[in-house]
């Protein structure tokens, strides 16, 4: 039985806050770039991405919920519903990570709120992250999560770009999905744990991280960043939104194409489903 959903209770999370810190090594970062395949003499000495692979929340066994995350009620509100999904992302890029210095990241509530989609009641939770090295920022994001009751399979709609300007296509398997985890000390088993994932979750394969799909979308608006000009230009800020799961063992398809403000992005899984769109803005554009 789905426990009701005691919004107030849930918004006294708001204003919440807690810091980390990492220095940022050359092992991370070449662990970082031979998982994805990033080449740094193409996306610089420390790709798009890799923040996400910094100080990771470090939690114990016995604080460690049964689906792998962080048992709920620490940081993030105890919101009592069964299935949690990184849903979109807002990142504003600053400066370059610096390689061989201390990053701290802050990390804040900004809202929480209840909704009612077809399957049930929504919660939306809305974090902020802000990144210094010293008193340098570095990075500002805006993190969704969504809580639900439950599993959606989401849009199969596909909104076709304009011209492409570039793509790629990603191999998927279950040791890119293994890697991946443990670069950014991810212990939700949808992504390693075949059986959870297909008999507890009742999803068909072990489900792609939506970071790691954001992070490919980055890499590849780099890309037609310096087509667009001829020349290198730096990614100012990019929008991420997770339509529907992203399934291993399938390959997915990667697009860019030229819109008012920069690139649209897509990632399609099998049968050109639509599983992640983006947006990216580079220096010197509309902000």
């Amino acid at each position: 039985m789905i426990a009701p959903v005691d919004i107030n209770h849930l918004k006294g999370w708001i204003g919440r806050s807690t810091e980390a810190e990492e220095t940022l090594s050359r092992s991370l970062v070449e662990r970082f770039c031979k998982t994805l395949d990033a080449d740094p003499a193409r996306l610089g000495e420390t790709p798009a991405g890799l923040h996400w692979c910094l100080a990771p929340p470090a939690v114990s066994r016995a604080e460690i919920g049964p689906d792998g995350h962080p048992a709920k009620g620490g940081f993030l509100p105890p919101v009592p519903l069964a299935y949690r999904m990184w849903a979109a992302g807002d990142l504003r890029f600053q400066a370059p990570l610096p390689m061989g210095e201390p990053i701290r990241r802050r990390s804040e509530i900004i809202e929480v709120n209840l909704k009612q989609g077809s399957a049930g009641a929504l919660v939306f939770v809305e974090v902020g992250h802000v990144y210094h090295a010293a008193d340098r920022l570095l990075l500002e994001e805006r993190q969704t999560i969504v809580y639900k009751a439950e599993r959606a399979v989401g849009d199969a709609t596909i909104i076709t770009p304009g011209a492409c300007l570039c793509e790629r296509r990603v191999e998927t398997d279950p040791v890119l999905l293994f890697r991946y985890s443990a670069l950014t000390f991810n212990g939700h088993r949808i992504h390693y744990d075949y059986p959870y994932a297909r008999d507890v979750e009742l999803y068909p394969d072990l489900v792609v991280h939506g970071p790691m799909l954001a992070t490919f979308l980055m890499h590849l608006a780099e890309e037609g960043g310096r087509k667009m000009a001829g020349e290198k230009r730096a990614l100012s800020r990019f929008r991420f939104r997770g339509v529907s799961p992203a399934f291993c063992n399938h390959p997915i398809r990667l697009i860019a194409a030229e819109n008012d403000t920069g690139l649209a992005l897509q990632a399609l899984g099998e049968d050109d489903r639509l599983v992640m769109k983006a947006e990216a803005e580079f220096s010197g554009d509309s902000e």
